[in-house]
């Protein structure tokens, strides 16, 4: 009997510990990868503030020259990894692992203020102009360790808007943009608005509370008024006018002028009239930015397309989740692989790009 009990709480510990270990380490990437294919090396870049932002250098292990110095930027509130607090996705680290092993790429990744190791104050974080700053001192740190390189920016989500932002405020110089998971929906405001109504969505909130919603922030946009009247209203729409009047407060006042003055459409057609190459593509099963938003066609340097199979964190997906479990375990999966056809269109780009410095030879230049 002792060892019937014994052998009970053995068998399902054994089965977290493998879990766990699988969940925290385990990538389909690097099974197909030799040790040697990458190294890795922390760097640190000081921000307007004075603060600290960590990073992680991912080096190819045997090419002397690098196709491409990348710069990973994801969505808002994820670490270098593609992390939230308590929440390992590991997308960025996966992908920097990828590019490099596979591809020959340098890949910068870094905690954006506010996550992993960062020390930022609340009101920082929300502070989009030293956000942007951030990343524009990252690229800086690239260029000056890559000097014969222009750096390309892989943005995902919210981090699209920071990389063509900094691109234009800070006169920064790429070797191209990849917009991955973010569409045209006018103002950085109206994507934090468009977000809201998304989360609405995965959290199974009715439709017609859902209408109701977007009709209220329709209301506030134009004239700036939150409905009051909460007699008998559905609890989803207090709690949404409760995040509008926190967006109207005094402490968000400079994320929110800031937020509407950033213009998608504006800063992607500046980076093209500056010659900026631009690869855009949108997951197919991409709940939070849907394909086919806005013009497609804008030269012959930027190219848009939807990737098949594909979620929001790059990962691929059989079906779209229907619920917000479902898209958190899609995401948490550490069995689930990076999305073959987004790597196979991100390669392709990559390599149709013109080669600035052959020559390169990689530098020891301090971190």
């Amino acid at each position: 009997m002792r060892r019937l009990i014994l052998f009970s709480l053995l068998v399902p510990s054994s089965v977290l510990l493998l879990w766990w270990i699988a969940y925290r380490s385990y990538a389909p990437e690097r099974w197909a990868l030799p040790d040697s294919s990458f190294s890795e090396e922390e760097f640190s870049v000081r921000a307007a503030d004075a603060i600290e932002l960590p990073g992680t250098l991912t080096v190819p292990g045997s090419a002397t020259v690098p196709n491409a110095v990348i710069v990973l930027v994801p969505d808002e509130g994820l670490d270098r990894d593609w992390n939230s607090p308590g929440v390992a996705f590991r997308t960025g680290e996966r992908l920097a692992t990828v590019l490099a092993g596979h591809h020959g790429d340098v890949v910068l990744r870094y905690d954006q203020r506010g996550t992993g190791a960062t020390r930022a104050s609340d009101r920082s974080v929300m502070d989009l102009e030293l956000r942007i700053s951030d990343l524009a001192l990252v690229l800086q740190h690239a260029r000056a360790r890559f000097p014969e390189q222009d750096p390309v920016v892989l943005a995902q989500g919210s981090g699209c808007i920071l990389a063509l932002a900094a691109r234009a405020m800070h006169r920064i110089r790429l070797g191209g943009l990849v917009l991955t998971g973010c569409n045209e929906r006018g103002s950085h405001l109206d994507q934090w608005g468009e977000s809201l109504f998304t989360r609405m969505e995965e959290r199974g909130v009715p439709t017609e509370t859902i209408v109701q919603a977007r009709q209220e922030w329709r209301t506030y946009r134009e004239n700036g008024q939150i409905a009051t009247d909460e007699a008998l209203t559905a609890p989803d729409i207090v709690a949404f006018r409760n995040t509008v009047r926190h967006l109207q407060s005094a402490d968000m006042r400079a994320f929110r002028e800031t937020a509407d003055r950033l213009n998608f459409s504006d800063l992607l057609n500046q980076a093209l009239a500056a010659g900026t190459p631009v690869l855009h593509l949108v997951g197919a099963l991409d709940r939070e930015a849907s394909p086919n938003d806005g013009e497609t066609d804008k030269g012959d340097s930027y190219r848009y397309a939807t990737v098949p199979e594909m979620g929001h964190f790059l990962k691929r997906r059989q079906t779209p989740g229907e619920n917000l479990p479902q898209l958190v375990w899609e995401r948490l999966n550490p069995f689930t692989e990076l999305s073959p056809d987004f790597l196979e269109m991100l390669y392709d780009w990559l390599d149709r790009q013109e080669p600035q410095a052959r020559f390169l030879i990689l530098r020891d230049v301090p971190a």
